[in-house]
């Protein structure tokens, strides 16, 4: 079982009090704590705490974990290596919704009050983008570019 959870952490020294994402792997079997891993979202200037955290999928050894604003106009979904037990490839302003055939699909933000979007894929492994959707345009309609 692979679980994300929010978690305020104290600021020691000149360090200020901040948020983190911690992700644990879970044996079902025994119910022991395998691995965990500490994600760093961005500061994003609506949200102070409230994160909005979910695994929206694994495949091919990499789970994909989503963090967003509790208005979902900000987000950033994370890769992790289940081999390695670490953080492979952040996508910031990318908010993920579904892995599949060895891509990671979801909504790109192109601004961060949730209007300027479009459809992208990004590969489950690199986290390179793959293809993305044109922005909604007035008259022009939407376009597809491969990469």
């Amino acid at each position: 079982m692979i679980t994300p959870f929010v978690v305020q952490q104290t600021g020691t020294g000149t360090q200020a009090d901040h948020t983190v994402v911690e992700v644990t792997g879970t044996n079902a079997a025994t119910e022991k704590v395998i691995w965990h891993v500490t994600l760093r979202p961005p500061h994003w200037d609506d949200v102070y705490s409230g994160f909005r955290v979910s695994v929206v999928g694994a495949e091919q050894n990499v789970a994909v974990v989503r963090v967003s604003s509790p208005s979902g106009d900000n987000a950033v979904t994370y890769g992790i290596d289940l081999h390695s037990f670490r953080q492979t490839w952040a996508i910031d302003q990318f908010s993920a919704s579904a892995v599949a055939g060895g891509a990671v699909v979801g909504t790109a933000h192109e601004d961060t009050v949730g209007i300027a979007q479009h459809p992208a894929g990004y590969d489950l492994v690199t986290g390179r983008l793959r293809w993305q959707g044109g922005l909604n345009r007035p008259g022009f309609g939407r376009d597809l570019r491969l990469w």
